[in-house]
This record gives structure tokens, C-alpha cells and sequence, in this order.
């Protein structure tokens, strides 16, 4: 593994996200460097996303396999080669440790 001018590259790098697409809006620029050295990245998907549609005849269980989808194509374009999604129903977790 390499540094760069910016800092420090990890070996490997676990993201954990409440729900598909916060890593691409939190911590994209750094997974997509990091991927390029080498860095061998994990993300950690709490929730389904099957939450937020404005479609009426869309389903909960549809919404969760195209967000899946979604956040492995853009994971995928990152570099993340690892993804975990973890099942939980968006809007019922608890901020408790």
C-alpha cells in the first residue's frame, strides 16, 4: 500500500451507512481513491431502502432489490468490491449503541 500527498492509504476499509446511496454522498471521493491504490473497501448497508418511493405501485419488497442493485452498481463504479446489507426495515432503528 501506498500514501499519497493527501495522507494515509489503508490495506482495507470498512464503510457503514444507515442506507443505500449515503456513501456516495458522504464518502465517495475517498472510497473511489483509496479503491484506486489498492485499498480493498467493504460497504456495511444497515437499512433495505425500501422506504422513499413517490411510486404508488411500488412495493417495499421491490424498493429493497433496486436499491441493492443501485448501491452495487455505484459501489462498483467506486472500486468497492465487498457488500454487506444487513436487512434492516428503513425507519425503525434506534440511535442506541
Amino acid at each position: 500500500m501506498t500514501s499519497n500527498v493527501n495522507g494515509y492509504v489503508p490495506s482495507s476499509a470498512m464503510v457503514v451507512v444507515a442506507h443505500p446511496d449515503d456513501a456516495e454522498f458522504m464518502v465517495a471521493g475517498t472510497v473511489a481513491r483509496w479503491a484506486l491504490q489498492g485499498a480493498e473497501i467493504t460497504y456495511v448497508v444497515i437499512t433495505k431502502g425500501d422506504k422513499g418511493s413517490e411510486d404508488p405501485e411500488m412495493t417495499p419488497s421491490r424498493l429493497t432489490v433496486i436499491r441493492e442493485a443501485e448501491q452495487r452498481a455505484a459501489g462498483a463504479v467506486l472500486g468497492v468490491r465487498n457488500f454487506e446489507f444487513m436487512g434492516y426495515e428503513d425507519g425503525y432503528l434506534q440511535h442506541t449503541l
